[in-house]
């Protein structure tokens, strides 16, 4: 049973629960990217995740800066 997508997500989990307002956290994805109907999305092995969805987890992290690099596939082809 592939679990990458269930693992990536209790990962962001864990960083919404420790990070404190005095971090910087960088989210770096190099891996398969999509778009469909003009949205981006990361391929996980077992499903894909909108990037919207986790530029908007991310948001909610407490720390005080937040830097997003994505090495994937049309990964310039939507708008934030």
């Amino acid at each position: 049973m592939n679990r990458a997508i269930s693992d990536f997500i209790n990962a962001l989990n864990t960083l919404e629960r420790i990070a404190t307002v005095d971090d910087t956290v960088i989210f770096y994805f190099s891996g398969h990217g999509t778009t469909q109907s003009s949205n981006h999305y990361l391929v996980f092995s077992d499903k894909i995740i909108g990037t919207q969805e986790i530029i908007k987890f991310i948001e909610k992290i407490k720390a005080k800066s937040k830097i997003i690099i994505l090495d994937s596939c049309m990964s310039g082809n939507f708008a934030i």
